[in-house]
């Protein structure tokens, strides 16, 4: 259990800029144009070492965490939820209901803003732990594989994520038609569901090319593909809809995304933990040096 703990929980110095959120898929084909591109240099890597997770990223996940409560706040003053006659965001002002809905789209139009400084923020972190490897080549190896991993992984879990999305879509889209939809509309949504079930038994083949890193409390030497389910997936006729078939798929695929979730977090934590190992023995042999 501490272990396991040890693995999915990080540390307080992070700040929350890793929850809630995937690593950015980094391209790791040439590590030294992501150093480039991180503007980072083994001159200035003290300094860049302790900007990482300083005052700068503290004010920023402030400004995040004030924005995304902004949302909140704005989204329950449109859905009647909340009705109060005025209401004050982060930034200090007040507000009244009828402003509720230019000041959400104004908010979700910084979003792609927040992707492009956390595409940064990752960028900046392997760049900086990329260098201090630089005379330990087992070190730098066991980083780049670790690093690979997890963005492979992360490439699978949003794709999986994604055809979660289009199946509740396509469930929402069926349910609105109750009982007035047609023959031919019901054949259309069994051919669409059981493409959406061939979707993800897809994901689950290209998944299983794949092979863990070491990990705690996981036989790393499994299959992927048997973790994350172990049975097959659920036929699905593209006949007829059957609602039986269709909870079953809907249960697998959420079985699937919690084991994705769990193998994430543990090879996230897995790998700020080998960096933190890499910046104590920078540390430590900085300071030896001193003493001599």
């Amino acid at each position: 259990m501490e272990a396991e703990q040890q693995e999915t929980t990080f540390k307080a110095h992070y700040l929350g800029v890793y929850d809630n959120r995937l690593l950015t898929e980094l391209d790791l084909s040439e590590p030294e144009t992501l150093v480039a591109k991180a503007g980072v240099s083994p001159d200035l890597l003290p300094e860049s070492l302790r900007s990482l997770y300083g005052a700068g990223l503290q004010q920023k996940m402030e400004e995040l965490g004030g924005r995304y409560k902004d949302i909140q706040t704005l989204s329950l003053i449109l859905q009647k939820q909340d009705k109060r006659k005025t209401y004050t965001l982060s930034n200090g002002f007040s507000y009244e209901p009828h402003e509720a809905q230019a000041l959400l789209e104004q908010r979700l139009q910084e979003f792609p803003a927040d992707e492009a400084w956390y595409q940064q923020f990752d960028i900046k972190v392997f760049a900086v732990h990329y260098l201090l490897t630089e005379v330990q080549p087992a070190q730098r190896q066991e980083l780049l594989k670790r690093y690979t991993f997890l963005v492979a992984w992360v490439k699978q879990f949003s794709a999986w994520q994604q055809e979660q999305q289009n199946l509740q879509s396509t469930i929402d889209t069926a349910i609105s038609k109750g009982n007035h939809m047609s023959e031919k509309e019901g054949k259309w949504f069994a051919v669409e569901f059981c493409r959406l079930r061939d979707a993800f038994d897809a994901l689950l083949k290209e998944a299983d090319t794949l092979k863990f890193p070491v990990l705690q409390n996981m036989d790393t030497d499994q299959s992927v593909r048997k973790y994350l389910l172990q049975e097959e997936l659920i036929w699905m006729s593209a006949d007829s809809l059957q609602g039986e078939e269709l909870n079953t798929l809907i249960n697998q695929t959420v079985t699937v995304a919690e084991r994705m979730q769990r193998v994430y977090t543990k090879c996230l934590g897995s790998l700020l933990s080998l960096q933190e190992q890499l910046v104590t023995a920078v540390e430590a042999e900085t300071k030896e040096k001193e003493l001599l």
